[in-house]
């Protein structure tokens, strides 16, 4: 990966975006989850630039991109990326998106079709619920956290839910490390972009080749992924038994044998 404080950077809207290309062959862009950053696709680049030009983007608000004052919008998020591709001339690509970056996937799907030649989302579907007293729950208590205790707090928190088993203790500490980086207002106005967001809708829209990928114990069910396979034409649902929401961390080579199969069956 090289030195990760050398990543170019570029400004695209009025931000400084971080981001980094390796490998050379079809254009594959990674989109990273809330609190997270191009870094924590490290596995994913090694293995993936072997075949495919990998580009790793640290969203606004994340990462070594500038951390603006909200609100955010994930729409904005894609709009970023859109202009960050046109910037370095790639005009068609496969976008790979985890979580947070699923959402963003989505948006990039709908409103820049011509640029998304396949898309693979994970752990995330068209939608988050406002009215779930549920979730509206769990984001209260997020922001809560992150307001009252910080970000390493809201890391520990994260890790233990998403890394339970003892043998984890390593991908626990490597995300509550990750997570414990974020800036707290940035970490709130991204995660408010998604309160309430859907896309439902316009589903429908998307004809590129799309595969969805669902942990057993994600967040979110399996059914409200399945809403997105429905909806979309050319759609295939994966789900990966006994996992949960960090899935490329949790199991990474079963992880990247998905998304390279999928990729060799998709090329540009």
């Amino acid at each position: 990966m090289g030195n990760w404080s050398v990543m170019p950077k570029i400004s695209i809207n009025s931000v400084t975006i971080n981001y980094e290309v390796t490998g050379k062959g079809d254009p594959l862009l990674l989109l990273h989850g809330l609190g997270s950053n191009a870094q924590d696709w490290e596995v994913q680049i090694s293995a993936f630039s072997k075949n495919y030009s990998v580009i790793a983007v640290d969203l606004r608000g994340h990462g070594l991109s500038d951390k603006p004052k909200g609100p955010y919008t994930i729409r904005q998020f894609a709009d970023d990326c859109n202009q960050l591709l046109t910037e370095l001339n790639i005009d068609r690509t496969h976008i790979l998106g985890l979580s947070l970056g699923c959402a963003v996937g989505y948006e990039l799907a709908i409103h820049y079709p011509e640029l998304v030649h396949s898309f693979i989302g994970v752990n995330m579907g068209p939608s988050i619920g406002s009215k779930s007293l549920k979730g509206t729950f769990t984001a209260i208590k997020r922001i809560l956290i992150v307001l009252f205790l910080g970000m390493r707090v809201m890391g520990k928190s994260i890790a233990k839910a998403v890394f339970p088993s003892p043998y984890q203790a390593n991908l626990r500490q490597l995300l509550i490390e990750s997570i414990a980086k974020n800036d707290r207002r940035s970490y709130i106005n991204s995660m408010l972009a998604l309160k309430g967001w859907s896309v439902v809708d316009e589903l429908s829209s998307i004809q590129c080749p799309t595969l969805i990928v669902a942990s057993e114990f994600d967040y979110s069910s399996i059914e409200s992924k399945q809403v997105a396979v429905d909806a979309i034409p050319n759609a295939e649902l994966c789900v990966v038994d006994g996992t949960r929401h960090v899935l490329p961390a949790e199991k990474p080579i079963l992880f990247n044998e998905i998304v390279l199969t999928f990729l060799e069956h998709h090329r540009i």
